[in-house]
């Protein structure tokens, strides 16, 4: 073996793992996975660590959040919803136990409302399949002045909310 043969050998058994390790380390690599197959082929795959979550599509992060939780609540899939779309639960850590958004997979790429909720658990979902209407409905008793329904419009990608 030649001094160049040698020297190629140490950095392919030596240097690529332990820059392999390194970089597994800065991201945090999850401990927790889930994966949700869509009726195209697509694939979600949910990762979680012990401080956040992550959702990945085609290899993207699509969204990485603060989370304490198993990957199976951070995204989930609710009756009466078609089955690409999806409920993504967030504890943003301040006084608000619980915030939701929409991730809708219907189309060429992944649509993400922003953040909606009143604080509170979901008590009702309804889904309008002819008008392709989402309405999501809280109860009132952990922050009675904000909103108690959303309703996500899936032709025009709009969320409203109503007291």
């Amino acid at each position: 073996m030649r001094k160049g043969e040698r020297m190629r050998h140490w950095l392919v058994f030596f240097l690529i793992p332990v820059l392999s390790l390194s970089c597994i380390k800065s991201l945090k690599e999850p401990v927790n996975s889930v994966v949700f197959a869509l009726k195209d082929g697509r694939k979600i795959n949910v990762g979680c660590n012990t401080s956040e979550c992550m959702i990945m599509v085609a290899g993207r992060i699509i969204l990485r959040e603060m989370y304490y939780g198993k990957p199976s609540e951070f995204l989930t899939q609710r009756h009466p919803l078609p089955s690409d779309i999806f409920i993504v639960t967030l504890h943003p850590g301040d006084s608000c136990p619980a915030l939701y958004r929409v991730l809708d997979m219907r189309g060429n790429k992944p649509n993400l409302t922003e953040a909606f909720g009143n604080c509170d658990t979901i008590r009702d979902i309804q889904f309008d399949r002819k008008r392709e209407i989402l309405s999501v409905s809280f109860d009132k008793s952990y922050a009675p002045h904000r909103p108690s329904r959303f309703v996500y419009n899936t032709k025009k990608l709009i969320l409203n909310s109503l007291y």
